[in-house]
């Protein structure tokens, strides 16, 4: 379930630190587009970036030497959506819930 790049960042020494800055999904597509944060090796990063498979596209922008922004627009996975839909689905239920006894 782990996605590509969340192992990439886990397993290597390439990433020193990574922070989610921005994230955004369109509900009607199966897109998403993120905006990072980090301080790692930029062509190892950039080479785990192309080899991901849900990502369409992005840009690396250097802050200075060792960080950049990364800006990331990447197809939304099944398991995303599996994920997600717990969260989601208990939402619901509360709501239900204090619909009904309120």
């Amino acid at each position: 379930m782990l996605h590509e790049m969340q192992e990439f960042v886990r397993e290597s020494d390439v990433v020193e630190y990574e922070e989610l800055v921005a994230w955004n999904l369109l509900l009607e597509e199966p897109v998403e587009y993120e905006l990072y944060y980090a301080v790692a090796d930029l062509e190892p990063y950039r080479a785990a970036m192309d080899a991901a498979e849900s990502v369409r596209r992005y840009d690396l922008t250097r802050v200075d030497e060792d960080s950049f922004f990364v800006y990331v627009s990447r197809r939304t996975r099944p398991s995303d959506r599996e994920f997600r839909a717990a969260f989601t689905d208990r939402q619901q239920e509360a709501v239900s819930v204090a619909v009904e006894t309120g």
